[in-house]
């Protein structure tokens, strides 16, 4: 009896832990999904310029989606057959996404990847609480991506 009510006790105490799965970032994971997707995507490596503060989504404990949008510059090159060859220099939506409790940051004054959508007369750039849209670089990431792009080897780490 004791080790059933400590069993339960732990899987209520646990359930917060594992309500959001992750799978583990991978750049070549980020790009075969743009590659698949229906919509047009610009595959870029730089840093987001804001050019305030950034707005942060506010989540109200509910299972709601909620979102927050900042205008920002994203600096860097963009994919070409020939690698990261062209200059990349413009205004995108950043968007930070929340699951549940769970919210994206911003990944500023570092370098990424980021897959940017092309949405009307927008770039979007969707980050939520698992990456969704960008991941961190990394120069064995970035060889990685390039021999996915030129040589079709694919393999995406796990």
């Amino acid at each position: 009896m004791k080790l059933s009510v400590f069993v339960l006790a732990l899987v209520l105490i646990a359930e917060p832990v594992f309500a959001l799965s992750c799978m583990r970032p991978d750049v070549v994971r980020l790009y075969q999904n743009a590659v698949e997707s229906e919509e047009n995507y610009y595959f870029i490596k730089g840093t987001l310029v804001p050019e305030g503060a950034i707005n942060e989504p506010v989540t109200s404990g509910t299972k709601e989606p909620v979102s927050a949008e900042t205008n920002v510059r994203f600096v860097g090159e963009a994919l070409t057959r020939d690698g990261f060859e062209a200059p990349f220099d413009r205004n995108i939506i950043l968007r930070l996404n929340c699951a549940s409790i769970w919210c994206g940051a911003a990944p500023l004054e570092r370098k990424i990847f980021a897959a940017i959508k092309l949405a009307g007369d927008t770039l979007d750039l969707d980050i939520g609480p698992c990456g969704f849209d960008a991941v961190d670089y990394s120069e064995p990431a970035e060889k990685r991506l390039l021999d996915c792009h030129q040589n079709g080897n694919c393999e995406i780490d796990f």
